[in-house]
């Protein structure tokens, strides 16, 4: 499994599958945005999968030489929301309403056994 810093290469974009159950994904919304003050372009990607409901972001950003770089994943686990930040290294852990519920460092997500990833997500919740 690749690093921690390339989550978004495990999902082929011309195909894609979910990452828990390998059932394919739609490609429910696309949008895209100025950064306001920087004159970055930002996209994200959102797909869900059509058997397990799970979701996954692509975030990139594009600067002004036309490079685009992207710099954060987001996924679901259950009820919970998970933001990884490539750059800063580390996980935003939200409810499904996208509540913040605690930060944690980055760790090697097993998208293989959903159900000890909650669990582990779970624990982290009840130590924060």
């Amino acid at each position: 499994m690749p690093s921690t810093e390339h989550y978004h290469e495990l999902i082929d974009r011309e195909q894609p599958r979910c990452l828990y159950c390998d059932e394919e994904v739609d490609a429910v919304h696309l949008s895209s945005g100025w950064m306001a003050g920087a004159n970055m372009r930002v996209d994200v990607e959102k797909l869900t999968c059509r058997k397990c409901n799970e979701e996954f972001w692509i975030h990139s950003m594009q600067g002004d030489d036309g490079a685009t770089n992207i710099d954060s994943f987001t996924f679901t686990c259950k009820d919970f929301h998970i933001f990884f930040n490539y750059v800063e290294d580390y996980f935003d852990v939200k409810d499904r309403d996208r509540k913040y519920l605690f930060t944690i460092p980055s760790f090697q997500v097993d998208f293989s056994d959903k159900e000890a990833l909650y669990q582990k997500l779970r624990t982290y919740l009840l130590f924060s």
